[in-house]
This record gives C-alpha cells, sequence and structure tokens, in this order.
C-alpha cells in the first residue's frame, strides 16, 4: 500500500509541475510582503549608475521547454509570490535565454531580478 501511495504522490507531483526548474537566490533579507503584494515591473539597466537607486533582493529564474514569454500570466502568477516572499517592491528582467539541452527541442530560461527601493527599511535582525 506505502508503495502505491508514493507512486501516486509522485505522479500527482510531475502532473502539477510547470516548469523544467525553479530557483531562488537570495543575496539581502529583507521582510516578506504579503503573497499576493503589488509589483512594479521596471525597466532597469543592472549596469549603469541608474541601477543604483535600486537594491537587488535576489534571483528568481525559470527553465521549461520551448521559448517562454517573460510577461505571461503564468510566469507572473509564479514569480509575485516569491518576489513577495523576498520582500520585493519591484521586478525587472534579467536575462532571458533559449538554447538546446539535454532533452530534444528548445528550452529556454527566464532570469528576473527582485528589487526594493535603495534606503528601504532592513529586514529585523533577529535570528
Amino acid at each position: 500500500m506505502l508503495r502505491s501511495a508514493c507512486s501516486l504522490s509522485f505522479v500527482t507531483l510531475a502532473a502539477c509541475a510547470t516548469k523544467l526548474s525553479v530557483f531562488e537566490t537570495r543575496m539581502i533579507a529583507a521582510a516578506p510582503r504579503p503573497s499576493n503584494c503589488a509589483l512594479a515591473f521596471v525597466s532597469v539597466d543592472m549596469s549603469t549608475p541608474s541601477a543604483t537607486a535600486w537594491e537587488t533582493l535576489g534571483w528568481i529564474q525559470f527553465s521549461d521547454v520551448g521559448v517562454q514569454d517573460p510577461m505571461a500570466e503564468e510566469n507572473r502568477a509564479l514569480v509575485r509570490p516569491r518576489a513577495c516572499a523576498m520582500g520585493g517592491t519591484a521586478v525587472t528582467l534579467g536575462a532571458s535565454s533559449v538554447g538546446q539541452g539535454v532533452r530534444p527541442g528548445e528550452t529556454s530560461s527566464i532570469v528576473y531580478a527582485v528589487l526594493r527601493p535603495v534606503g528601504a527599511a532592513p529586514a529585523p535582525t533577529v535570528f
């Protein structure tokens, strides 16, 4: 019975997966916001001085089969709770790439930077 329950759980988990992989990298601790918080999508060239108006709290990366649209509702729905949990108030496109992977066909990755304005209140320091 345990074996069939584990198999069923694996199948259910696989059926619910919407991306090949999801990675989160947190760089600055910030107080989390509600999972449905408002986020701005900003255009920031991270290599220019205008980027100094923002702190990068972390990165969210999705990889999937085929070409992905960074602004697709599916992707936005996956980014929002993660960016809000990081304490972000804005996101920007860090990178978007398409290539050949170990699976047949194209795979693509989208990287979002999770941002907040410089000078925002820091996270509590209790550990």
